[in-house]
């Protein structure tokens, strides 16, 4: 992985709210590869602000899954638990949501979600 320039973060933040979130035109703009914007708003942590950037817009992306959860730590858990349960595995649902599998498990770990609450949530949703 490549050093981050010094002011890349606020740039990309800006460019998040100029472009509202839309990934192609970003990347169209710093002249850069969407795949390498995607890994740059990883590392930088903005993936889901671009995801929220483009809900509010109404635009469409490939993070739908997540511009429906809350940008608390609550809402947060609760749509990742919905998609842990609905996926049937977190490898499957950090796809679905467009994260890295190594970003699912990191916000897993940092909410207290594991296997029993996947379950427990599952048996909830089964219950109606």
């Amino acid at each position: 992985m490549t050093e981050s320039s010094p002011g890349e973060r606020e740039r990309l933040q800006a460019l998040i709210a100029e472009h509202h979130g839309n990934l192609s035109e970003i990347a169209k703009g710093m002249g850069i590869k969407r795949q390498v914007l995607t890994r740059r708003l990883v590392r930088h942590e903005l993936l889901e602000d671009a995801a929220r950037a483009r809900a509010v817009a109404g635009i469409s992306g490939p993070r739908t899954e997540l511009d429906r959860g809350s940008a608390d730590a609550v809402g947060e858990k609760a749509t990742l638990l919905d998609l842990l349960a609905k996926a049937r595995g977190y490898r499957t649902a950090a796809k679905q949501a467009g994260l890295s599998e190594s970003t699912m498990i990191r916000k897993m770990r940092r909410l207290g979600i594991d296997s029993d609450a996947v379950n427990a949530h599952r048996e909830k949703l089964k219950a109606g």
